[in-house]
């Protein structure tokens, strides 16, 4: 299993995630992408929402900024091995 993780801070990441899965659907992997934001503003929580829907995406919002090091880490220790 491929596991993409992808740390994110105020920043709209909705047509990186949607293009990553598209070509790793149409390579046929086994693939987890998982998209942590740590504590960006509202209105970019808002719209990076939408790609939850997706069920090979695992999006989680953390209530407030833990750091560059920290959410890495969370990444790396909760994705699938």
């Amino acid at each position: 299993m491929l596991s993409v993780l992808i740390p994110v801070f105020n920043e709209d990441i909705r047509n990186l995630v949607n293009d990553l899965n598209n070509q790793l659907v149409e390579l046929g992997f086994i693939f987890e992408i998982r998209v942590y934001d740590d504590g960006s503003h509202e209105n970019i929580r808002d719209l990076n929402k939408e790609i939850a829907s997706n069920d090979s995406i695992i999006y989680e919002e953390l209530p407030k900024n833990i750091g560059r090091s920290a959410i890495r880490n969370k990444l790396a220790k909760e994705a699938k091995r």
